[in-house]
Protein backbone atom coordinates (compact mmCIF):
# COMPACT_ATOMS: atom_id res chain seq x y z
CA UNK A 1 0.00 0.00 0.00
CA UNK A 2 1.41 3.43 -0.95
CA UNK A 3 1.72 6.27 1.51
CA UNK A 4 -1.19 8.12 -0.09
CA UNK A 5 -3.43 5.07 0.08
CA UNK A 6 -2.61 4.72 3.77
CA UNK A 7 -3.56 8.35 4.43
CA UNK A 8 -6.79 8.05 2.44
CA UNK A 9 -7.69 4.80 4.24
CA UNK A 10 -7.46 6.66 7.58
CA UNK A 11 -9.86 9.39 6.46
CA UNK A 12 -12.64 8.38 4.09
CA UNK A 13 -13.39 12.00 3.16
CA UNK A 14 -10.03 12.19 1.37
CA UNK A 15 -9.41 11.27 -2.24
CA UNK A 16 -6.04 9.85 -3.40
CA UNK A 17 -6.06 11.91 -6.61
CA UNK A 18 -6.66 15.11 -4.66
CA UNK A 19 -3.85 14.34 -2.22
CA UNK A 20 -1.50 13.58 -5.12
CA UNK A 21 -2.49 16.88 -6.77
CA UNK A 22 -1.77 18.78 -3.54
CA UNK A 23 1.66 17.12 -3.40
CA UNK A 24 2.29 18.00 -7.07
CA UNK A 25 1.37 21.63 -6.35
CA UNK A 26 3.77 21.68 -3.37
CA UNK A 27 1.04 22.33 -0.83
CA UNK A 28 1.97 19.10 1.01
CA UNK A 29 5.58 17.94 1.15
CA UNK A 30 5.90 14.38 2.45
CA UNK A 31 9.28 12.66 2.57
CA UNK A 32 10.11 9.95 0.04
CA UNK A 33 11.39 6.58 1.22
CA UNK A 34 11.92 3.75 -1.25
CA UNK A 35 9.72 5.59 -3.77
CA UNK A 36 6.82 5.76 -1.29
CA UNK A 37 5.54 8.94 0.32
CA UNK A 38 6.03 9.04 4.09
CA UNK A 39 3.60 11.40 5.79
CA UNK A 40 4.49 12.91 9.15
CA UNK A 41 1.83 14.11 11.58
CA UNK A 42 2.25 17.66 10.25
CA UNK A 43 1.66 16.42 6.69
CA UNK A 44 -1.58 14.70 7.73
CA UNK A 45 -2.72 17.86 9.53
CA UNK A 46 -1.96 19.94 6.44
CA UNK A 47 -3.88 17.52 4.20
CA UNK A 48 -6.90 17.79 6.49
CA UNK A 49 -6.55 21.58 6.55
CA UNK A 50 -6.43 21.77 2.75
CA UNK A 51 -9.42 19.46 2.54
CA UNK A 52 -11.39 21.61 4.97
CA UNK A 53 -10.42 24.84 3.21
CA UNK A 54 -11.29 23.39 -0.20
CA UNK A 55 -14.43 21.42 0.45
CA UNK A 56 -15.99 22.82 3.61
CA UNK A 57 -15.03 26.49 3.33
CA UNK A 58 -15.03 26.36 -0.48
CA UNK A 59 -11.82 28.34 -0.98
CA UNK A 60 -10.94 28.01 -4.64
CA UNK A 61 -7.60 26.82 -6.00
CA UNK A 62 -6.47 30.33 -6.94
CA UNK A 63 -6.94 31.62 -3.39
CA UNK A 64 -5.78 28.48 -1.59
CA UNK A 65 -2.02 29.07 -2.01
CA UNK A 66 -2.45 32.58 -0.60
CA UNK A 67 -4.40 31.27 2.41
CA UNK A 68 -1.84 28.51 3.02
CA UNK A 69 1.02 31.01 2.78
CA UNK A 70 -0.65 33.32 5.30
CA UNK A 71 -1.29 30.43 7.68
CA UNK A 72 2.34 29.33 7.32
CA UNK A 73 3.46 32.87 8.19
CA UNK A 74 1.22 32.92 11.26
CA UNK A 75 2.67 29.61 12.45
CA UNK A 76 6.24 30.82 11.84
CA UNK A 77 5.56 33.98 13.88
CA UNK A 78 4.04 31.91 16.67
CA UNK A 79 7.17 29.72 16.76
CA UNK A 80 9.39 32.82 16.91
CA UNK A 81 7.30 34.32 19.71
CA UNK A 82 7.48 31.04 21.61
CA UNK A 83 11.27 30.98 21.20
CA UNK A 84 11.52 34.63 22.32
CA UNK A 85 9.35 33.92 25.35
CA UNK A 86 11.50 30.92 26.28
CA UNK A 87 14.68 33.01 25.95
CA UNK A 88 13.23 35.77 28.11
CA UNK A 89 12.17 33.24 30.76
CA UNK A 90 15.63 31.68 30.71
CA UNK A 91 17.80 34.80 30.58
CA UNK A 92 15.90 37.77 31.99
CA UNK A 93 16.01 38.85 35.59
CA UNK A 94 12.78 38.83 37.59
CA UNK A 95 12.72 42.66 37.50
CA UNK A 96 13.05 42.71 33.71
CA UNK A 97 10.33 40.06 33.34
CA UNK A 98 8.00 42.16 35.51
CA UNK A 99 8.79 45.33 33.53
CA UNK A 100 8.13 43.51 30.26
CA UNK A 101 4.81 42.14 31.57
CA UNK A 102 3.73 45.61 32.69
CA UNK A 103 4.70 47.12 29.34
CA UNK A 104 2.74 44.46 27.48
CA UNK A 105 -0.33 45.16 29.62
CA UNK A 106 -0.01 48.88 28.83
CA UNK A 107 0.22 48.03 25.15
CA UNK A 108 -2.91 45.88 25.33
CA UNK A 109 -4.91 48.60 27.05
CA UNK A 110 -3.72 51.16 24.48
CA UNK A 111 -4.97 48.87 21.67
CA UNK A 112 -8.47 48.72 23.19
Amino acid sequence: MSGIETVVAQDTSLNAREVQRWIDKGWVRPRMQAEIYVFDVIDIARIRLIHELSFELRIDELALPVVLNLLDQIHAHRRRLHDLSAAINLLASPDLKQALAQQMLRGQSADS
